[in-house]
């Protein structure tokens, strides 16, 4: 069940065909369903107060590179447990919440600016801008430049 779509995602990206930012997250997201051994104990009961903190380190380093490692590393938790504790909290993966972030920032500046995608793009932390509106699309159900247009059109 909850192993088949990062399985086929995982299966993507050896093929070649998937998005390579989020193959950290599917090994974690699989490799802590298949062992299911995390101690709660280990790290305390409460796991709230670390996932404000990994929430305030998302929020604050969104639009750099950052990795579930990095980011467990930091807060002082096995990649693994912060992976599972986080979608469970939230109910998306770190990764989909980093992009979230991003698109959230693209679109202020979108709205507010008459800024270039690509300059945009790298502001928010995308790769370029085709992967701006791959994501962008996917999340907002329209192109960067569509969403420009409806806000400017107010």
């Amino acid at each position: 069940g909850a192993l088949v779509p990062p399985m086929l995602r995982l299966a993507d990206a050896l093929r070649g065909v998937g998005e390579p930012d989020t193959l950290d997250e599917d090994v974690l997201l699989v490799t802590s369903v298949l062992s299911d051994r995390v101690d709660r104990r280990e790290f305390g009961g409460d796991d709230r107060p670390l996932l404000r903190q990994v929430r305030d380190l998302l929020h604050s380093e969104f639009a750099r590179p950052i990795s579930v490692r990095e980011v467990g590393r930091t807060v002082g938790v096995h990649p693994v447990y912060l992976a599972r504790a986080f979608r469970r909290r939230f109910g998306l993966s770190v990764t989909e919440y980093v992009r979230r972030l991003r698109v959230q920032r693209a679109s202020c500046a979108l709205a507010s600016s008459d800024v270039p995608l690509a300059q945009v793009a790298a502001d928010a932390g995308f790769y370029d801008q085709a992967h701006l509106c791959r994501v962008f699309k996917s999340i907002m159900g329209l192109s960067p430049g569509r969403f420009r247009r409806s806000t400017r059109a107010k």
